[in-house]
């Protein structure tokens, strides 16, 4: 209603003919055509997906009294259906978002029932891990069949399913990593051609459903040096806060920008953790058995991962300005340093401490010169955060615990309360 008001205004002012104003009417219905709205696709894609779970329910309840021969007719069915709905996608429906991204993830779920309850009717048995796997291979087809990015979600979380389910040690754990990352590469196509259409209403699903599945693999691989753990996740999420200060991707906003908040948030919490001495001290003692697990998949993974972060720092480095928030970009550097210093003296308690007072104060300034609230409160969350982890392991009375912990909320009041303050004087 407001382009026909803005056009209609246009002409009567004789600034664009009645000719020029069809053609923009018809240019932008082509645009809303080949963009729909972005509720119409999420609900879209939910309808397909509760439509495809109503079936199954329906199927369950009558299961028992069903013939061999119906149970059998009733699973191909349903992959039936979803075939030739999904070529009808591809004949009538092409350039429809919603039709293909509905269609594609029906499609996947009535895969991944049908192989299942084939499997239950002849009792075929066999590790679950081996049906998520080539249920997983069937699906990635799909997302670039249909260019789908809730089918690619989909398959996501079976990847992620298939790196965590290894029933009694069946299978070495870094070889589980190592398919998993192949899978997760066979999805990368998808996830970067769908950056330049950064209007795509699944997108910011995509930026916050791949770190997270990343975020187990450090903790799956740990076993016998689960020390190095922490280098592999200080790394991954350094490399996490590095893809998400890219401008394609910090433009899009703070909430839609998985990347950059689990990597800025991850990096304060392991300082949080780390700001403790317990592992510090486990660290001292296992030192002489940390040296003799170079050449095992913990020590190969942290490897790989710190690599990697240099190798994207260095390539994109004209990218990534300079700034306080350097040091959560590239503070997996300095921590494989003090980790090293970890592992020969005790004094590395006190380097992650002043590290991230250093970092949080660093913030904290930004915030307080550029007039930003959340980059303000984020630094002073991480100080708070290191103060209050002090109370904890210290011998202070709760009484005067608890007067800190007054002072320190008071203090966050006051600091909000003035910067508001000079922003309303400011627009004034």
């Amino acid at each position: 209603m407001k382009l026909s008001n803005d056009l209609e205004e246009l002409i009567r002012h004789q600034i664009i003919d009645t000719h020029t104003a069809e053609r923009i009417q018809q240019y932008y219905a082509l645009q809303n055509e080949k963009q729909p709205n972005r509720m119409v696709l999420l609900f879209g894609i939910l309808g397909a997906v509760l439509t495809g779970l109503g079936i199954l329910l329906m199927i369950a309840h009558n299961w028992e009294h069903l013939s061999k021969f119906l149970k059998t007719a009733t699973a191909l069915g349903l992959l039936l259906t979803g075939q030739i709905i999904c070529l009808y996608v591809l004949l009538k429906k092409r350039d429809s978002r919603v039709w293909n991204e509905a269609a594609s993830a029906f499609l996947c779920l009535a895969l991944a029932s049908c192989v299942s309850l084939i499997a239950q009717i002849y009792h075929l048995s066999g590790p679950f891990d081996e049906y998520i796997f080539y249920w997983c291979l069937f699906t990635i087809p799909l997302v670039y069949l249909f260019s789908s990015s809730a089918t690619a979600v989909i398959c996501l979380f079976g990847c992620t399913l298939y790196m965590m389910e290894n029933s009694l040690g069946r299978i070495d754990v870094a070889y589980k990593l190592l398919i998993y990352l192949l899978l997760l590469t066979l999805l990368m196509p998808h996830y970067i051609k769908s950056w330049k259409a950064p209007d795509h209403a699944l997108l910011p699903v995509l930026h916050w459903s791949i770190p997270l599945s990343l975020l187990f693999t450090p903790a799956l691989i740990a076993k016998d040096y689960g020390d190095l753990t922490f280098v592999s996740y200080f790394s991954l999420l350094s490399l996490f806060v590095m893809i998400g200060s890219l401008p394609a991707l910090k433009g899009q906003g703070l909430l839609k920008n998985g990347f950059l908040m689990l990597g800025l948030g991850g990096i304060v919490l392991l300082l949080w953790i780390l700001s403790f001495d317990g592992f510090w001290n486990s660290l001292l003692r296992n030192a002489d058995k940390l040296m003799n697990g170079l050449g095992h998949a913990e020590f190969l993974y942290a490897l790989a991962l710190t690599a990697l972060a240099l190798l994207f720092y260095f390539l994109r480095k004209n990218a990534l300005p300079w700034n306080a928030w350097s040091g959560f970009q590239l503070g997996f550097v300095l921590f494989i340093f003090i980790f090293f210093i970890g592992t020969q003296s005790s004094v590395a308690t006190l380097l992650i401490n002043v590290f991230g007072f250093i970092l949080g104060a660093a913030v904290t300034r930004e915030g307080l010169v550029k007039h930003q609230i959340g980059t303000l409160n984020f630094g002073l969350i991480l100080l708070a955060g290191l103060i209050i982890c002090r109370f904890f392991d210290s011998e202070l009375s709760y009484v005067l615990r608890g007067m800190l912990f007054v002072a320190i909320g008071i203090g966050l009041f006051i600091v909000n309360y003035r910067m508001l303050k000079k922003e309303t004087r400011h627009e004034h």
